[in-house]
């Protein structure tokens, strides 16, 4: 009876294991699926002499459009500025963090609250910057 019960209790997490697996698979496979036939279909559009519509964003496909945007590299220059930002305060907020939990009474929940007012900070900067994406 135990031996039985030991059993699946080890099968359960291993089926529900391989079971997000196989839907992690199928999931990813479909969405590659859908996407080769979406870009069949703009070629085709495209081959026939139609203007495809835009593909996912209309009114981001008409600012692109109508707007002289910034170079690639200079996308690039302000996406890595920012992802340095950000990275460096998070670091600033861990020192400081470590620094205040060498002190009795503070510990664990000083660490904690000092990350987190450095990811605040971190995400004021990244609001103030005007990119919501990159």
């Amino acid at each position: 009876m135990e031996d039985s019960q030991g059993t699946i209790a080890l099968v359960i997490p291993i089926v529900a294991i391989a079971g997000w697996l196989l839907y992690a698979i199928v999931s990813v496979v479909m969405r590659s699926r859908i996407r080769e036939l979406e870009v069949r279909a703009r070629i085709a559009m495209i081959e026939k002499g139609m203007v495809p519509p835009p593909e996912r964003d209309p009114g981001e496909f008409e600012k692109v459009m109508n707007s002289t945007q910034p170079t690639a590299a200079s996308n690039y220059r302000q996406y890595r500025a920012y992802k340095l930002r950000s990275a460096g305060i998070t670091m600033v907020a861990v020192g400081l963090g470590l620094w205040v939990m060498m002190y009795p009474s503070f510990r664990v929940g000083g660490f904690l609250v000092v990350v987190g007012l450095g990811f605040l900070v971190s995400g004021l900067f990244e609001r103030s910057s005007g990119r919501s994406e990159f």
